[in-house]
């Protein structure tokens, strides 16, 4: 194993055992009340953080009966000594009574997998019982599905305030003659719901990269009155690639970007559409270079969360973010944007996000996205690919068939949703202003 391998993994498994411990007591009381039941508990997430789990929580093996994992590579390893990887077929042919999934950004897939696979045990979300530290009686009288929806938000507020957003976007667009489009959920909405996805919470646009930059340097002087324009720059923690199109004062904090001096309110995110290339191999290195460079963007700025008091542990956990700290953000930004443009101008049929969250690496042939076609959208009409059903089937195959209701949930951990005021440290660091 490599240094920096090792380093890594020693680091989240320091950062999630103290996650775990301190929520270690109710855990355990919420365990024992179905080991005294004599119910088998099994945990999906044989990783790094389930590792940190069964040590803090299990090590003697009293509680856990099962581990399983997405990760093939993983079955028939040990987690701990004591508990070993098995494949999610066989924890279902055990049938225990109660899986609990370790990570929230896997929640709503595992869940449906479970549902589509017949489960009907007890299913919990443990990153949602530990944020909201929730009383451990609440899960034990079966009632963790409350703990799930304990960030509702009402949707038909942000939706109304996005689409503002939206309108505002177009409005500018249709003046400088830039060409932009839906996309990823946004414009499935527009196909399917001919709106916003009811239980959608954000919106995306796409820009070619020729657009993109044009709209750079527009919006921000055009931009109404009550709109803030986001992008890397001087005064400003922003680290993207991408821009966002906000409202003052409201606000939409996610907990991890809490202390980033950025502008904290409901938004639009506007990604730029590169050019790739047709070869497989080559397109993979340059997907590969991009996400490589965004996670070092992403250390250099958002430290990992530290309770532990022990130096060693400190710096363990944080050592990629020490070792970037004297590397300037604008360099990282211009090597990205270097990246990222590589092939703008070499005349590639195909088109990708290269920025977007999915690990799916998803690319589309240019005359698929161009034209584009204006849609019904809520009260009004915007614009999606011109050829929609092919650059959404890319995205989610069966897009006209809505997900289970398990994947019908927003993972957003917020600290603050306001609709008509900003995030108190927006107020100090931008002087709370309501337009430009």
């Amino acid at each position: 194993m490599g240094l920096s391998k090792y380093l890594k993994d020693k680091g989240a498994i320091y950062e999630f055992g103290d996650y775990y411990k301190s929520y270690k007591d109710e855990i355990i009381e919420i365990l024992e009340y179905y080991r005294d039941k004599s119910m088998k508990v099994a945990i999906w997430g044989g990783g790094l953080k389930g590792t940190a789990f069964l040590n803090v929580i299990d090590s003697k093996g009293k509680y856990i009966s099962y581990v399983t994992d997405m990760n093939k590579q993983l079955y028939g390893t040990m987690a701990t000594p004591r508990h070993r990887v098995i494949s999610i077929d066989d924890v279902l042919q055990a049938a225990p009574d109660v899986i609990i999934i370790m990570s929230a950004v896997h929640y709503a897939d595992n869940y449906a997998i479970l549902k589509e696979k017949g489960y009907n045990g007890i299913i919990l979300d443990l990153d949602a019982i530990i944020e909201n530290k929730a009383d451990p009686q609440t899960i034990i009288d079966g009632k963790a599905y409350d703990i799930n929806l304990s960030h509702n938000y009402n949707l038909e507020k942000i939706h109304v305030h996005i689409l503002d957003i939206l309108k505002e976007i177009d409005r500018i667009c249709k003046k400088h003659n830039i060409t932009y489009f839906l996309s990823a959920g946004t414009a499935l909405g527009a196909i399917r719901h001919q709106g916003f996805i009811p239980w959608d919470d954000d919106a995306d646009i796409g820009m070619l990269r020729e657009d993109f930059e044009r709209f750079r340097l527009v919006a921000a002087e055009e931009l109404g009155k009550g709109y803030y324009y986001q992008r890397m720059g001087k005064g400003s923690r922003f680290y993207r690639n991408f821009d966002q199109i906000g409202k003052y004062n409201t606000a939409f904090v996610l907990y991890r970007l809490k202390d980033l001096k950025i502008h904290h309110g409901l938004h639009v995110d506007v990604f730029p559409f590169d050019f790739v290339p047709e070869d497989y191999k080559k397109r993979e290195e340059l997907v590969k270079e991009v996400q490589r460079l965004r996670t070092k963007l992403s250390r250099k700025l958002l430290p990992h969360a530290v309770t532990t008091k022990n130096p060693w542990k400190r710096l363990i956990i944080n050592h990629e973010r020490y070792r970037l700290k004297f590397i300037p953000l604008r360099l990282l930004h211009r090597k990205m944007e270097a990246t990222l443009t590589r092939y703008q101008g070499k005349e590639e049929q195909y088109v990708a996000d290269l920025l977007t969250h999915y690990k799916k690496t998803m690319y589309f042939k240019k005359s698929d996205i161009l034209p584009v076609q204006y849609v019904p959208f809520e009260d009004t009409s915007l614009p999606v690919p011109g050829n929609a059903d092919a650059y959404l089937t890319m995205m989610y195959g069966d897009y006209m068939t809505p997900p289970p209701e398990g994947k019908r949930n927003q993972r957003h951990r917020l600290i603050l949703l306001s609709y008509d005021e900003a995030y108190d440290k927006d107020k100090k660091w931008f002087g709370g202003r309501s337009e430009k």
